[in-house]
């Protein structure tokens, strides 16, 4: 009954150009990322670099009900993800970062939390974000990804989504023969890196498609005050995970000419 009225009202809305959406609107990258987990049943999403906890409420805010397992190393901010995730049964939430070896390491402490990473800021990334400035360090806990797996991720199908300011291509590499469960990668690209030694979006496709993957969703995350792209969503998928076609995942619609 609700949603006839919605698509009543809509209809008469839409002669003046306004449209009822249900809150929040998913951005169109969003809207393939959570295509391709229904598409692909994808069972868990391992959310690394989880910082606060945003992106995985993001993700159930849009319609991800599956699990979700959150790595994040730094005290203050899994203090935050903790107290997030605390109500949901089927978010595990781990105070811990991943990498290519297990061990120990030094992360700089930033200005703004989200720009906290084992590499140095570069001298581009000094200079275009005051929140890269450093305040700290900390030891933090690294874990190969296919040394947690079987006791938190399991056996379902995975979107790997990681954002770890530059270190993502070694927390790839720590998950060694388990790769094979994974089937979507949610991946920062760096047009610009702001951090010394970390890998270009160049870099990030030739090693996915390296792996079997290709890109199948892009979108700016940050820019320069002269428009200038820096970071950027990237989604890339397995090869032949989803059938070959020619129908698109969000179809143009045309609009009818008037007569």
């Amino acid at each position: 009954m609700v949603r006839r009225a919605a698509r009543l009202v809509n209809r008469g809305l839409a002669r003046i150009g306004i449209q009822i959406a249900r809150y929040p609107i998913p951005t169109e990258f969003e809207v393939d990322v959570i295509q391709v987990i229904r598409r692909l049943g994808l069972g868990c999403v391992i959310d690394v670099g989880a910082h606060d906890g945003g992106f995985a409420s993001r993700l159930r805010a849009i319609g991800y009900q599956g699990r979700i397992v959150s790595l994040e190393p730094t005290t203050a901010s899994y203090a935050a993800l903790a107290r997030r995730a605390a109500a949901a049964a089927t978010w595990t939430v781990l105070p811990i970062g991943a990498g290519r070896t297990s061990g120990s390491a030094q992360i700089h402490l930033t200005a703004d939390t989200t720009f906290c990473s084992i590499l140095p800021a570069s001298e581009f990334g000094s200079s275009r974000f005051e929140g890269v400035r450093q305040v700290g360090t900390e030891t933090i806990e690294i874990r190969r990804l296919d040394e947690i797996w079987d006791q938190h991720v399991g056996r379902d199908p995975v979107l790997l989504k990681t954002d770890t300011q530059g270190f993502d291509l070694e927390v790839i590499a720590g998950a060694g023969d388990r790769i094979r469960d994974v089937l979507a990668v949610q991946i920062e690209g760096m047009l610009n890196p702001i951090y010394r030694g970390a890998p270009t979006l160049d870099d990030t496709r030739r090693e996915l498609e390296r792996l079997g993957y290709y890109l199948a969703s892009i979108a700016p995350i940050s820019r320069g005050t002269d428009m200038r792209v820096v970071e950027l969503d990237t989604l890339f998928l397995r090869e032949g995970a989803l059938p070959l076609t020619t129908v698109p995942l969000r179809p143009e619609t045309t609009a009818t000419p008037s007569s």
